[in-house]
C-alpha cells in the first residue's frame, strides 16, 4: 500500500515532509526556523529548498565546504520580518481560545496550517486586532484545522515520499513517475516530528564489505596507544597475532564523496557531455546543451571512441586529426537535432511557464538534457505536450525533482575536475 490516507492532500503532504526537513537543514547554517516559517518558504519556492536538501543530503560534511544557498537565510528573515509580530500575537490569542492544541507539537503544526496560505494570514491579522470579538469565529476554525492536522502528523508517522531515482535523474526503472508517489515507513516513526538540530550524522554500520581504507585509517590514528612499557611483538609473534587477510572491493575515493543519487556512470557521462562542449567550443560551432546530452547519452560506445581519439589528438597536437573528429562529432549531432529539434522547441516552451523556482540556464538546459536524453523521459514529455493542463502539476513536480538532480551532478562534475 502506498497510497496516503483519505483526506490527505499529497501535496500539502509533500510541502510539510520538506519543510521538516528544511528546518533540519536551517541547524546546519546556523539559522534555526519554525515549522510556518519555513512551510511558507516551501510554498513561496519549494525547487529551491529542495535543492539544498538534497545537496546536504548527498555532500553531508562536505557540505558547508562547498558553499550554502543563503538565499535560504534572506528569504526566511523576510518572512519572519513580515509575519513575526503577528505570529507572536496569534500564540498569545490562541492560549486563550478553547480547543487550541495543549501540546507543543500539535500548537505549531495548527498554526503553520493557519498561516500557510493569504487567506488563513488575513485571518490571523484579525484575531490579534479583536481578541474579544473573534475568539468565538477563531475556536470553530481551530477545531476544524485541528482534525485536519491530526492526519497529516498520523501520515507523516507512517509515509513518506518514494525516494528520487538512484543515478541517472529518469532513465532507470526506479523513475519517480513510474513508482507511487509515496512509500508506507516500516517502522512507523516515533517521537517527536519537528527536528530540534542538525541531521545526524553519526556514520551508519556498513555492509560487509568492509570498511573504506580512508575509515580505517582514521579509526587507528584515532585508537587508544598501548601503553609504552609494554615490548613490542616479534616478527613471529606479530605473524601470529595478524588477522587473516580479508579481500574486499575497496569503493573509489571518488565514489565516496559524491553527492547521493549521482551514478558514477551517469556522472562519467555527464563529464563527456562536458569535454564535448569544450570541443564544440574551439571549433566555433554551434551547438545546444541536450544536443550534447543525446549525443553522449543515445549514440553510446561509438561516440564514446571518436570523442577520445579526438581528445587524443588534441594532446598530441594533432591538428588535422582533431578537427576531423570534431566534425564527425558535429555531423553525428546534427542528425540528433533534426530528430528531436522541434520536440525539444516545444518541450522548452512548455516547461518554461511551470511554476518552479528560479534557476541559472546552465541549469536548465542540462536539466532538459537529462529529459531528452532518456527514452522514458521523452515518452513522459510527450504525454505533458499532448495534455498540458492535465499533466501542468506533474509536470512542475517532476521538472523539480530533475533540477534537483542536475545540480547534484554539477557539484560532482565540479568535484572530479
Amino acid at each position: 500500500m502506498s497510497e496516503l490516507p483519505e483526506g490527505t492532500d499529497p501535496e500539502i503532504f509533500e510541502d510539510l515532509h520538506t519543510s521538516l526537513a528544511g528546518m533540519s537543514l536551517c541547524y546546519v547554517i546556523h539559522r534555526p526556523a519554525e515549522l510556518w516559517e519555513i512551510l511558507q518558504l516551501v510554498k513561496a519556492d519549494r525547487a529551491m529548498v529542495r535543492g539544498e536538501i538534497y545537496r546536504y543530503d548527498g555532500l553531508r560534511e562536505a557540505y558547508r565546504a562547498a558553499g550554502i544557498a543563503r538565499t535560504i537565510v534572506s528569504k526566511l528573515d523576510a518572512i519572519k520580518e513580515r509575519n513575526g509580530a503577528t505570529l507572536k500575537s496569534l500564540r498569545q490569542f490562541l492560549a486563550q481560545v478553547p480547543g487550541a492544541p495543549p501540546d507543543a507539537e500539535s500548537l505549531e503544526f495548527l498554526i503553520a496550517f493557519i498561516t500557510m496560505s493569504p487567506k488563513g494570514r488575513d485571518a490571523v491579522a484579525r484575531w490579534v486586532a479583536d481578541p474579544a470579538g473573534q475568539r468565538a469565529e477563531a475556536a470553530t476554525k481551530v477545531k476544524a484545522i485541528r482534525q485536519i492536522v491530526d492526519i497529516y502528523q498520523r501520515a507523516l508517522r507512517e509515509y513518506k515520499p518514494a525516494p528520487p531515482p538512484p543515478s541517472s535523474p529518469l532513465d532507470k526503472e526506479s523513475r519517480p513517475q513510474l513508482q507511487p508517489r509515496f512509500q508506507l515507513r516500516e517502522p512507523p516513526l516515533g517521537g517527536p516530528l519537528i527536528p530540534g538540530g542538525a541531521p545526524d550524522l553519526t556514520p551508519k554500520p556498513m555492509a560487509a564489505v568492509g570498511k573504506p581504507v580512508a575509515v580505517e585509517a582514521r579509526v587507528e590514528s584515532h585508537s587508544v596507544s598501548e601503553p609504552a612499557a609494554r615490548p613490542a611483538p616479534t616478527s613471529d609473534t606479530a605473524a601470529r597475532m595478524a588477522p587473516p587477510p580479508v579481500s574486499v572491493a575497496q569503493p573509489s575515493p571518488v565514489s565516496l564523496i559524491l553527492p547521493r543519487g549521482v551514478n558514477p556512470e551517469v556522472l562519467e557521462d555527464v563529464r563527456r557531455v562536458d569535454q564535448c562542449r569544450r570541443i564544440f567550443e574551439e571549433t566555433h560551432q554551434d551547438i545546444e546543451v541536450w544536443e550534447v546530452f543525446c549525443l553522449v547519452m543515445l549514440d553510446g560506445e561509438g561516440t564514446r571512441a571518436l570523442l577520445e581519439q579526438t581528445l587524443q589528438s588534441k594532446e598530441k597536437a594533432n591538428a588535422s586529426g582533431f578537427m576531423d573528429g570534431a566534425m564527425a562529432l558535429f555531423d553525428r549531432l546534427i542528425k540528433l537535432r533534426a530528430q528531436h529539434g522541434k520536440f525539444v522547441r516545444e518541450l522548452r516552451g512548455y516547461l518554461g511557464q511551470l511554476p518552479v523556482g528560479s534557476f541559472g540556464k546552465e541549469t536548465m538546459e542540462m536539466a532538459l538534457g537529462f529529459i531528452v536524453a532518456s527514452g522514458r523521459g521523452r515518452d513522459r514529455a510527450q504525454l505533458w505536450l499532448a495534455e498540458p493542463n492535465r499533466y501542468k502539476q506533474e509536470a512542475a513536480g517532476r521538472l523539480e525533482d530533475v533540477i534537483s538532480r542536475t545540480m547534484n551532478y554539477q557539484t560532482a562534475l565540479r568535484m572530479v575536475q
